[in-house]
């Protein structure tokens, strides 16, 4: 009788320790049948970026294995001399501005915002054609830029992706450019 109460407590726990074993087996089995890795993969949103940058950016790969810091990712079309940064730095909100710096020979092409978390109206200033024009044709991660008032941090922030750029540009424009 003593081994019938023990049982009493000890099969519900036992059942339903075996019930989330199973299922949690069966989640990982349709997560490894379903998973579809999409790291190295140019999504639309940037592919149309590039193409409003160079063109036609079917020749545009993004970089594997290249680390930088701030650089989420690199992408380059070696036939054009092209590349493009993709960065997300802190606006006024943390991550809050993540673009798309396209350099041409050595030069800044164009800048695209793919998203921005700043304070509508006042932060996202920084993301108008008209602030972002003040960036092409840099060259050097020594420039100036203007910083909109009620909107410096996201400006720093604007400004701190575009050194970024340049910087990692500079310093390793052979290792981007190069066959590997």
């Amino acid at each position: 009788m003593a081994e019938n109460k023990i049982m009493q407590y000890i099969k519900p726990p036992l059942v339903l320790c075996i019930i989330c074993f199973v299922m949690c087996f069966l989640i990982v089995a349709v997560h490894k049948l379903t998973y579809v890795d999409t790291t190295g993969i140019i999504t639309d949103a940037v592919r149309t970026e590039l193409d409003s940058m160079i063109g036609d950016s079917s020749d545009c790969v993004i970089l594997p294995d290249f680390e930088a810091e701030g650089v989420k990712s690199v992408i380059v079309d070696k036939k054009k001399h092209f590349c493009a940064f993709e960065i997300t730095v802190n606006g006024y909100a943390k991550d809050g501005l993540n673009v798309l710096v396209g350099i041409k020979n050595g030069e800044i092409i164009a800048v695209k915002v793919l998203s921005c978390k700043e304070t509508e109206g006042v932060g996202t200033i920084v993301t108008e054609d008209i602030y972002l024009s003040q960036f092409i044709g840099v060259n050097s991660p020594d420039f100036s830029a203007d910083i909109v008032s009620g909107a410096t941090f996201s400006s720093e922030g604007m400004i701190n992706a575009i050194s970024i750029a340049m910087n990692t540009y500079n310093e390793r424009k052979g290792e981007i450019f190069s066959g590997n």
